[in-house]
This record gives C-alpha cells, structure tokens and sequence, in this order.
C-alpha cells in the first residue's frame, strides 16, 4: 500500500481528480482516504479511469441528487465517503462528466460565499467586541482579529478562482 499526501483546497478540486486518474494510469488505484488529504493506494494493473470529488458544506440534498447520477447514469464506484467529501471512480470520459463538473463549480462557489458571509459576520462581532472590551482580553480578541481576517482573505482568494473557472465552464456551455 502505498500513501500519498495530496493538498486539495476546493478550487483545485479538477488538478486533484487528474492526479488520481495519473496515479491509476501508473497502476495505482486509490483505496481510501483520510482526512480528505492523506490518499492510499494499491498497486495494480494500470487503467484509464476518471475520478470525480463531491464536495458539500453541510451534506445538501443537493450532493446526494448528484452522488445518485454518479452512480446511475455514469457508472461510478463510490470508493470512500467521509464528512464533507466522497470519491467516486468511472470508466467513463471527461467530457460525459463535463455537467456534473459545471454544476459542482457552481455549487462550491455559492458554498464559499456562504462561508465568506459567516466570517465577516464573526469578524463584525469580534471587533465589536474588540471596541468595547477594556485592556484585559484586546490581545486575545485581537488576535482572534488576525486570524478572522486571514481566513477571510483565504476564503476570498478561493471564491474569486472559483468564479473563475465558473466563467469558464459557463463560456464553454455557451460554445
């Protein structure tokens, strides 16, 4: 068994498809993962195989309509679920997975701009609460400060190249 460590934050969900449709073509195939950055893989005959990642902020209905069609009409496996994230296998191309990656890009986006919307709310009260806090805790909470306002600069950095490749996949439709 072989493991790799594969860092996969939600923009370059695609590059990290690619790499485990790679390994498989090298004869590795994924067996399981954990912590949705540590990937086992068994070695074996190589294949040409598509991965495909659904990722859900709070498990919607709406990843389970598309873990449904992955299953049905594309013949996936489902190789691992965990919170957050699943991984499915298919033997099927790229381009018959093309709707399903367009409608993903959409739905991370909307995703991290609810995620967006909930750090600038925690950031309002903790600076609300930085203001109006006497001498003892302003390190504490100004600290918490810094930490908010990277995460939220992380965040926006995500969602702009998540609209980025929305626009793609949407000047691709339109083609």
């Amino acid at each position: 068994m072989v493991k790799k460590f594969i860092f996969t934050p939600l923009y370059k969900i695609e590059d990290t498809e690619q790499r485990l449709s790679d390994y498989e073509a090298k004869g590795l195939r994924i067996k399981k993962s954990r912590w949705k950055h540590v990937y086992y893989f068994d070695e074996t005959q190589a294949k040409s195989m598509q991965y495909f990642l659904c990722w859900s902020l709070g498990r919607e209905d709406t990843m389970s309509v598309w873990e449904m069609n992955l299953a049905s009409q594309h013949h996936a496996q489902k190789i691992h679920e965990s919170l957050g994230y699943s991984i499915f296998r298919t033997s099927q191309s790229a381009d018959e997975l093309f709707f399903l990656k367009a409608t993903r890009a959409d739905y991370i986006k909307s995703a991290l701009m609810k995620s967006l919307l909930i750090r600038l709310f925690l950031f309002i009260v903790v600076l609300i609460c930085t203001v109006l806090e006497q001498e003892d805790n302003r390190i504490i909470l100004s600290c918490s400060l810094c930490l908010l306002t990277l995460s939220i600069l992380y965040t926006l950095f995500c969602l702009i190249r998540q609209m980025m490749l929305c626009k793609k996949y949407n000047d691709m439709i339109k083609k």
